[in-house]
């Protein structure tokens, strides 16, 4: 399931006696340009979600200036009617949100850089050690007081906003949301996504040309497909093998 499919039209305004679908969308940790400006594109890519507002928010200015210029280059250049705003003060932004998106990095690219080399020096080395194993759980350790913070923020400001958790290590920090605080949240993982294409194309039948509909879940990186069922049918293929 695409993030944009999780949301839900809720707010009205009445304009010139017509009903507008309004929905507002805060991003905190919009500084992340890559990741934002594909989320961005993806929210707009729905109509009903072209006349909301989206806002912005990081604690580092520039690249909030950046990335508030592309995602307003993007509604202008497709004459969207989306508001755009950008702020670093997060409670601010968070009055009256419907939905919050949360992508955050604390302590930068150099604290990143300790939970390879640390857990390397005693010969345990990791591709990423950002979700599991001793990398994983210091990540964990250093993002969830913050986001527990941010947390309670929402609690205050805007209690029935649903957040999309897309912050590693995604199990952690969704289990710390559920048992510390009564924030409605999701964990997102694109490794379902990845999987089912591959599942697809060993089927022969890739998830574009020949649709078909898989349910899972996922700890974040590893998923787990329960269940698909093809749409159309699929081509014989012998016996299938993985990579």
């Amino acid at each position: 399931m695409g993030l944009t499919s999780l949301f839900r039209v809720r707010k009205r305004v009445n304009t010139l006696h017509k009903e507008i679908d309004m929905v507002k969308l805060v991003m905190i940790g919009a500084g992340s340009h890559v990741f934002t400006a594909k989320l961005v594109g993806d929210f707009l890519s729905w109509p009903e979600l072209r006349d909301g507002t989206i806002v912005l928010v990081d604690i580092d200015e520039e690249r909030l200036d950046l990335i508030k210029a592309h995602t307003m280059k993007l509604v202008g250049q497709n004459d969207f009617k989306t508001d755009v705003e950008s702020t670093s003060d997060r409670r601010k932004a968070l009055e009256g949100a419907d939905y919050i998106i949360l992508s955050i990095r604390v302590g930068g690219l150099e604290t990143t850089r300790l939970d390879i080399s640390i857990p390397a020096k005693y010969g345990i080395y990791q591709g990423i050690g950002d979700t599991v194993g001793p990398g994983g759980v210091f990540y964990g350790l250093r993002h969830i007081p913050i986001i527990l913070e941010i947390c309670r923020d929402i609690e205050e400001v805007c209690p029935d906003a649903l957040l999309f958790n897309y912050t590693n290590p995604m199990a952690m920090i969704t289990w710390a949301i559920k048992d510390y605080t009564r924030v409605r949240n999701i964990g997102l993982c694109h490794s379902v996504q990845n999987t089912s294409k591959e599942l697809a194309a060993y089927l022969g039948a890739p998830l574009r040309r020949s649709p078909i509909g898989l349910q899972g879940s996922t700890i974040c990186p590893g998923s787990w497909i329960s269940s698909g069922m093809a749409r159309t049918p699929i081509p014989p293929q012998g016996e299938v093998h993985g990579p």
